[in-house]
């Protein structure tokens, strides 16, 4: 089982169909306790598994299907077999024994044998379970458990109907090879219908690992992140977080902020954003910052030895170590989260990308930064526009004001190059105190603005925002307040030419 995986190129996101993107959102405490099968409201994509209570007491942890396991909770009843005591290791470790214990639960596990634990360790390098953390160990058991029991004959027909299964960490994907049914193409099940007096087991002769989307939407405390991955999700340019990060094709590294992360970003922001919470955010302005968080290929925290550069979805960042890990001044609090497609390490804090990083990276702005990489090219131009838009501005923050593709493409003059190409991207730039926030500039009424090239531009509120520079023409403010660690971006519908 290659865990990390080799890292790649992941231009191209596309959705896996191998899971529904289901927000589980309730505790797992409270999903355990969940106990009636019949209408569960879990976001399962399959109603495989849902019986009678008198079907459900069928078995009696033999396999032969006619007894409740003598009364033995599903925690007892692994704990009775020498082939899973790696399994109820690992429950003990990461905390869930009480839950697998619960007389008012319907649950089915399915559960990884000794050899099973054995191949993931072997390929994770541990030498035993004391090299993984409660922290890493949690999900991957939580997805091996349903909050309903499904028996085999209801996990057969699932199975042949290619359905997937969502319990408590995430969407797992039936299927048969040959005879057995299988689990996420990786493992299969040796041995169905162990029964237990609050559940199901189902044996299986492998170790199955949710993926990054998994993890994110079942763990309560990424709410805010998985919020924010349906909201980005929902623009018109469709960027497919969520799919991408569920894809077991491809190799991320996420960096994670907790609810308590999102939180303090909106506390931080100044009321003329008019965003009090994580619902005022446009997804334009989530885009580029979750974009940020990821990293194609998987890091662990291993590969973290020196102070270094990142190169994310979303531009640049910096790690650096100060008595522990930190990325971009967010620092890692809980470390190597293993997914089947990649790793996740969790920090205290959102992280913004500079103003350069969005230019680069939003694809609405790529003939733009063309235009910058050219006239950075240049040797004799000064300053460098890349440089000084990835950095603090002099006075505080920088307000850009962006054309888009569309404009750019639509500029009747011959293309400048140069020290001109540079003096005009420049006159989109303005170096002030604060950003310029959208509703700011709509308090403006026929305001003059210093740009960074020394020109003046005219910036007139009413009920859009218009930028007239002193020689004509102008140009109105198409999507506003991409929010940045330097400033803010403004995207426009024309080039302003000074």
């Amino acid at each position: 089982m290659d865990v990390a995986g080799e890292a790649g190129t992941h231009a191209a996101m596309t959705l896996n169909t191998k899971s529904i993107f289901t927000p589980l959102l309730l505790s797992s405490s409270l999903l355990f306790a969940c106990g009636d099968s019949s209408n569960s409201d879990d976001g399962s994509s399959s109603e495989a598994g849902t019986e009678s209570e008198s079907e459900a007491e069928s078995g009696d942890g033999d396999g032969d299907g006619d007894g409740d396991g003598d009364g033995q909770s599903i925690y007892d009843v692994a704990s009775s077999l020498d082939d899973y005591s790696t399994l109820v290791a690992a429950v003990d470790k990461a905390g869930l024994a009480a839950a697998l214990q619960d007389p008012a639960a319907e649950l089915t596990v399915f559960a990884p044998d000794n050899d099973a634990f054995a191949d993931l360790l072997g390929a994770i390098g541990a030498s035993s379970l004391d090299d993984l953390s409660a922290e890493q160990l949690r999900p991957i058991l939580l997805y091996h458990v349903l909050g309903q029991e499904i028996d085999g004959a209801a996990a057969t027909m699932a199975a042949t109907n290619g359905d997937t299964v969502t319990g408590l960490g995430g969407s797992i994907q039936l299927s048969f090879d040959g005879t057995a049914i299988n689990l996420d193409g990786i493992a299969q099940v040796e041995a169905a219908d162990v029964a237990a007096s609050n559940g199901i087991i189902h044996g299986i002769d492998a170790v199955i690992l949710p993926s990054i989307t998994d993890v994110v939407v079942s763990d309560d405390s990424f709410s805010s992140l998985a919020a924010a991955l349906v909201a980005a999700d929902g623009d018109a340019s469709m960027p497919n977080l969520v799919g991408t990060l569920d894809d077991n094709a491809g190799d991320f590294t996420v960096f994670a902020p907790t609810d308590a992360a999102f939180g303090d970003l909106v506390g931080a922001l100044p009321a003329s954003t008019g965003i009090t919470g994580l619902g005022d955010f446009a997804s334009t302005q989530l885009i580029p910052v979750l974009k940020y968080h990821v990293v194609p290929g998987a890091v662990m925290s291993s590969d973290l030895v020196a102070p270094t550069d990142v190169a994310t979805l979303g531009g640049t960042a910096q790690i650096t170590l100060d008595g522990g890990v930190q990325i971009d001044g967010a620092s890692v609090t809980t470390v190597d989260l293993l997914t089947a497609n990649g790793v996740i390490h969790v920090i205290d804090g959102v992280i913004l990308p500079s103003i350069a990083d969005v230019v680069v990276t939003a694809p609405e702005f790529e003939q733009l930064a063309g235009l910058v990489i050219a006239a950075d090219g240049d040797a004799a131009t000064t300053p460098k526009v890349g440089t000084a838009l990835d950095g603090a501005a002099p006075s505080g923050a920088w307000t850009l004001f962006a054309p888009t593709n569309e404009a750019i493409t639509g500029l009747s003059v011959t293309a400048p190059s140069g020290q001109g190409l540079t003096d005009i991207l420049l006159f989109h730039a303005v170096d002030g105190a604060a950003p310029v926030f959208a509703a700011d500039a709509l308090g403006l009424d026929m305001a003059a603005v210093t740009t960074v090239n020394g020109s003046d531009i005219t910036v007139d509120g009413g009920t859009a925002v218009t930028i007239t520079p002193a020689d004509g023409g102008s140009a109105t403010v198409q999507t506003a307040d991409y929010l940045t660690a330097n400033g803010v971006i403004h995207s426009i519908d024309a080039v302003l030419l000074p």
